[in-house]
């Protein structure tokens, strides 16, 4: 992990023997155990909370890039009722407005109804 030996450990067990002695080995190994843990989750706690923060940075980066992207191009969205419209009438659709024919239909003259009494008499 730090680059340390079998021998650079038995060093320094060797002195922490002799200055803390034989009696107080164990506590203070339990204590340097706990405070390297407690170190160690610390430091894994910290690095997380670097990852969220870049993550969301980068998030917010490339949400904004869309956002940048796509804003121009709103104003040439066509409307659903545009697209509808222009498939129904195969003509193109200008400003959401279909184009209106200048020219009337034009429609067949009415021809009188024969009238149902006069027929029922000649045939009655």
């Amino acid at each position: 992990m730090f680059g340390i030996g079998f021998s650079e450990i038995l060093v320094i067990g060797l002195i922490a023997l002799i200055f803390i002695g034989p009696e107080d080995l164990p506590k203070f190994a339990r204590t340097l155990g706990r405070l390297i843990n407690e170190f160690r989750h610390g430091s894994e706690q910290f690095m997380e909370q670097l990852r969220n923060a870049a993550n969301t940075d980068e998030l917010h980066k490339t949400r904004k890039e869309i956002e940048d992207f796509i804003e121009p191009l709103e104003g040439h969205r066509p409307s659903p009722d545009h697209i509808i419209s222009e498939h129904v009438t195969n003509e193109p659709v200008v400003n959401n407005v279909p184009s209106v024919e200048t020219s009337t239909p034009s429609i067949p003259p009415e021809t009188e109804p024969a009238d149902s009494s006069e027929s029922s008499k000649k045939g009655g």
